[in-house]
């Protein structure tokens, strides 16, 4: 546990510099090939990424030493433990619904940034460029939130404190981009979708997990992480169906009108 506690910061840095390295070498590939050449690409780093786990299995079996109260079960046993759990729980409940609604608002989010930027590149080489470029400035503005900043805000905020940051920075990131929908605030978004969920939210809800008691911890994450976040997903494709119906169906009521 202990060991954990101090890799999990290392493999975070680690995620956000591959992501930097990711992003140069996706914009060599379009200024040298095409963006059609991204798709062989990732297909390739796919291939590498499963022969690398392949050949590692052995040595990746040496790290299953499980604490007493974290022994391995069944899936279907450890959903039914966290739903025991979380319907007694008053912070358990709490935690459904705040995952349940940023899942959603971070997923509503992403389509309307997403829109947005594709919008303002028309050509799918520019965006593809574009795209690369904001990866890598991003991932490396990653590290230095994840080294100096979260550190900071958890010792001076606290971790409930700190853990209102992505979400009151998430409602700004609407209020942007209705009052100026555009590219700056479109990347603005992102980067609360992307950069400070990353380097700041995730390791802040981790430290919350912390208020749970110890051998419900990985129960209720798996739960949160493969029920609840999935089901927000599936809420905020709804909701984004149900919108755009609704503007079909004002944009044909118009149309009969004129």
């Amino acid at each position: 546990t202990l060991a954990a506690k101090r890799l999990v910061p290392l493999f975070t840095v680690g995620l956000s510099l591959g992501g930097a390295f990711g992003g140069m070498t996706a914009l060599g590939v379009v200024s040298a090939l095409s963006a059609e050449a991204l798709l062989a690409g990732w297909a390739l780093g796919l291939l590498f990424a499963a022969a690398l786990v392949l050949g590692s299995r052995a040595r990746l079996q040496r790290w299953r030493v499980l604490a007493s109260g974290e022994e391995d079960e069944t899936s279907v046993a450890g959903i039914r433990a966290a739903m025991r759990y979380l319907r007694a729980s008053p912070l358990g409940r709490r935690m459904i619904a705040s995952s349940l609604a940023m899942v959603l608002a971070v997923f509503v989010a992403q389509y309307l940034y997403s829109a947005t930027i594709a919008a303002a590149f028309p050509d799918e080489a520019r965006l593809a460029a574009f795209l690369a470029l904001y990866l890598t400035v991003s991932n490396g503005v990653e590290v230095l939130v994840e080294l100096f900043v979260t550190p900071l805000a958890i010792r001076r905020l606290g971790v409930p404190t700190a853990n209102l940051i992505h979400p009151l920075l998430t409602a700004l990131s609407f209020v942007g981009l209705a009052a100026a929908p555009g590219l700056v605030t479109a990347v603005a978004a992102r980067a609360s979708r992307e950069l400070l969920d990353n380097a700041l939210a995730v390791p802040v809800r981790t430290l919350a997990g912390n208020a749970l008691p110890q051998r419900f911890r990985s129960r209720v994450r798996a739960f949160l992480e493969g029920i609840v976040v999935y089901s927000g997903m599936s809420l905020a494709g709804a909701v984004l169906l149900a919108a755009g119906t609704l503007g079909v169906l004002r944009a044909g009521s118009n149309d009969l009108v004129c």
